[in-house]
């Protein structure tokens, strides 16, 4: 695993986990392409007692083709995964943000350094639903590439990230789930559930919780662009960024 600094956590595009493998087309949509437990972290310094496994698995972005994302499947320490009565809840971060190390596989880690990025402290969240028993699947919904905002793909990223974490947990792929998130999260769940029954009609979903979904998100950013919020989107250290020069509309 190659580091960008000595001693740190590599970015996810820095790391070779996050590639994808070759003939992605000839696996279906949620298929596990690879695996590996990892460490978890309050804050990247604070060890948690959690389970924690990330699965890089086969989804679809805008246009229909094959790609790969990862989901970060968190069980109570020492649960055994096996457990069919355990429920299962998808969890979307508050991600309003295109840098890479706000995506929650890099956020939780321990070593990660991403201050302020929100995933880090929504896993206080996360590890309230673990003490209850819940296994908790935290899909990257925008994506490696960082298309916040883009439509339908975030809604794939949590529908695959949900059958590649049956597939591991060993559960029907009929066993019912949830949809919980906020923010930016919730724009990903409602495109899951908007388009599951179409897309992943076999996805047992018994319910979705929309935590201040962005409404409008053409509005959203027309309305912060130029302000002292206009680089809300961009946060630092990717190659994807927001003007932050007011722009007319068409």
């Amino acid at each position: 695993m190659v580091a960008s600094r000595s001693g740190e956590l590599p970015l996810p595009e820095q790391d070779p986990f996050y590639r994808r493998p070759r003939g992605l087309g000839r696996v279906a949509p949620g298929t596990i392409l690879r695996s590996r437990p990892v460490r978890v972290a309050l804050f990247g310094r604070i060890p948690q007692r959690v389970t924690a496994t990330q699965l890089l698995f086969r989804s679809t972005d805008l246009r229909g083709r094959p790609e790969a994302a990862v989901t970060t499947v968190l069980l109570p320490h020492g649960a055994d995964p096996g457990d069919l009565e355990r429920p299962i809840v998808s969890f979307q971060c508050a991600i309003d943000a295109v840098a890479s190390k706000c995506l929650p596989s890099y956020a939780f880690r321990r070593g990660a350094r991403a201050l302020g990025s929100v995933p880090q402290f929504e896993l206080l969240l996360i590890e309230h639903a673990l003490t209850r028993g819940w296994a908790v699947s935290v899909p990257d919904h925008t994506g490696t590439a960082g298309r916040f905002g883009a439509p339908r793909e975030p809604g794939h990223r949590t529908l695959d990230g949900l059958r590649a974490t049956l597939s591991f947990l060993n559960r029907p792929v009929d066993s019912p789930v949830a949809l919980w998130d906020y923010s930016g999260g919730g724009l990903a769940a409602t495109w899951a559930a908007e388009l599951a029954a179409g897309y992943a009609p076999e996805l047992n979903i018994l319910a979705a919780v929309l935590g201040s979904p962005v409404g409008s998100l053409e509005s959203t950013f027309f309305r912060l662009n130029g302000s002292t919020f206009g680089g809300l989107a961009t946060q630092r250290h990717h190659p994807i960024a927001v003007a932050q020069r007011p722009i007319r509309r068409r």
